[in-house]
C-alpha cells in the first residue's frame, strides 16, 4: 500500500459515474451540495468528495455511506 500515503481512512468507497458532471452525480444521489467553506467541527460523517474525470465523475467518500447500496 505504499503508493497509497494519501489514504489515511481504514475503509472508502470510490465510484466512477459515467457521462455526468459532479453535480449531476451528486444530485442522482439525493446528495446536498456545500462549497466547503463550513467550519470543519459542522460536518457529519458521510461526506462525498466529487471531481470532474474524463468520461465523467469520480466519486470518493470514506466509509462508503452513500456509495454502498442498501
Amino acid at each position: 500500500m505504499s503508493g497509497y500515503g494519501w489514504l489515511d481512512d481504514d475503509a472508502f468507497c470510490a465510484t466512477f459515474v459515467r457521462g455526468l458532471t459532479p453535480r449531476e452525480a451528486l444530485a442522482r444521489l439525493g446528495i446536498n451540495v456545500f462549497d466547503g467553506d463550513d467550519e470543519e467541527g459542522d460536518l457529519e460523517e458521510g461526506l462525498i468528495c466529487a471531481r470532474p474525470a474524463e468520461g465523467g465523475t469520480i466519486l470518493s467518500e470514506s466509509n462508503g455511506f452513500a456509495g454502498t447500496p442498501r
